[in-house]
């Protein structure tokens, strides 16, 4: 046994005891502030990376469905103003695939960016088609554009799926975090 620790008076004794005890209600705490901070960044993962993400999915698939219909207007009555309207609604299409494709998101959000690329050289092509005047060949050529339109919106099904995916396995991370934390302070 130790026998300098009895040599110290009663009130370093006292002092060392008390510092000891604070030592070792502090490990615990200092543990759950460690999982708390963990938590905290989770939530703000969620709220900003996945609730982003969604979100530009959702105004992705919006200018999608928007281009198809102008460009079909377009093919179909050769409208200034539906080409206008159509290649805005690309513009905005292509802004969102490569803020996807370069987010957190990256590697999920490439078949989508490789479909609207897809997507976008076929509009090009039926509007010189449209602007020819071939009528009966921007049709034809519309129709296998529409094909690609709906690959386009099942890769943005498979991203969305990906998202939701990597939110769930967030919160259960998260959920793992706070009961961990709740038994280390309970006990």
């Amino acid at each position: 046994m130790n026998w300098s620790f009895l040599r110290l008076s009663l009130r370093a004794r006292l002092y060392v005891v008390c510092a000891t005890l604070i030592l070792i209600l502090l490990a615990p705490s200092y543990y759950t502030l460690r999982q708390l901070i963990q938590l905290r960044d989770i939530a703000f993962d969620l709220r900003t990376e996945h609730a982003v993400a969604l979100q530009q999915v959702g105004e992705l698939g919006k200018q999608l469905s928007d281009l198809n219909l102008f460009v079909g207007e377009y093919v179909a009555g050769g409208d200034p103003e539906a080409r206008g309207q159509a290649m805005a609604a690309l513009d905005l299409a292509r802004l969102y695939a490569v803020r996807l494709a370069s987010g957190t998101y990256a590697g999920a959000a490439v078949e989508t960016r490789a479909r609207i690329d897809s997507v976008s050289a076929d509009i090009f092509v039926l509007d010189s088609l449209v602007s020819a005047p071939l009528p009966a060949a921007a049709a034809a050529a519309f129709t296998d554009t529409r094909f690609l339109f709906g690959r386009a919106h099942r890769s943005l099904a498979s991203l969305a799926d990906e998202i939701d995916l990597r939110s769930n396995e967030a919160t259960l991370r998260a959920e793992t975090i706070g009961n961990r934390t709740a038994r280390t302070t309970a006990a």
